[in-house]
């Protein structure tokens, strides 16, 4: 993996159960702008309320959901990324979970937070004694270099798995897994 950054060393990550209007407000600016770039799920334009919307759901499930957020340094609380860890209810699953929306914020891009807030998501994960962990990306972006370079084994390809934020066409989307040990790195 490459040197740590200068921003990735300030950052500091936290799993959180509630957040400020304003903290919810910041992510969906976040989530607004990414989801006009990037495939996330939602087509385009991604109002601020729905995408406000999905971060309120995902603090309303406690028993299912894990949202880990990452600040701009300890003395600077902006929210600058996110990623959710969605737990596998099913009682033969408990070993499981899908790794879903991870952002950062354009200002913040290709400076470590995703690596860094994948790893928190990972210690989150091996403390709710989750050992595999599941996601899915947009085929032919470059989140599919990010995820093999963080250690993520590719499953293959589907096509025409979703429609194009735009919702001219149908593209492709690539499954990837990891097993982790059940040691929380420190």
């Amino acid at each position: 993996m490459a040197a740590t950054t200068e921003t990735q060393a300030r950052c500091v990550t936290e799993t959180v159960s509630a957040l400020s209007p304003e903290e919810i407000l910041a992510l969906a600016g976040i989530f607004s702008a990414l989801a006009n770039i990037y495939p996330l799920s939602y087509m385009r334009p991604l109002s601020t309320e729905v995408a406000a919307a999905y971060f309120e759901n995902v603090l309303a499930s406690p028993t299912s959901k894990r949202l880990i957020v990452a600040r701009a340094s300890a003395t600077d609380p902006a929210i600058v990324g996110t990623v959710t860890l969605s737990l596998a209810y099913q009682e033969n699953a408990q070993h499981r979970a899908d790794v879903v929306k991870l952002m950062v914020h354009p200002d913040y891009q290709r400076r470590g937070i995703g690596a860094l807030l994948m790893a928190a998501m990972e210690d989150v994960a091996r403390r709710e004694g989750r050992t595999l962990l599941i996601l899915d990306t947009a085929t032919g972006g470059a989140a599919v270099s990010f995820y093999q370079r963080l250690g993520w084994h590719e499953v293959g390809s589907i096509p025409n798995y979703s429609r194009s934020p735009d919702g001219k066409k149908f593209q492709a989307t690539h499954i990837f897994y990891k097993e982790l040990s059940s040691a929380v790195a420190s």
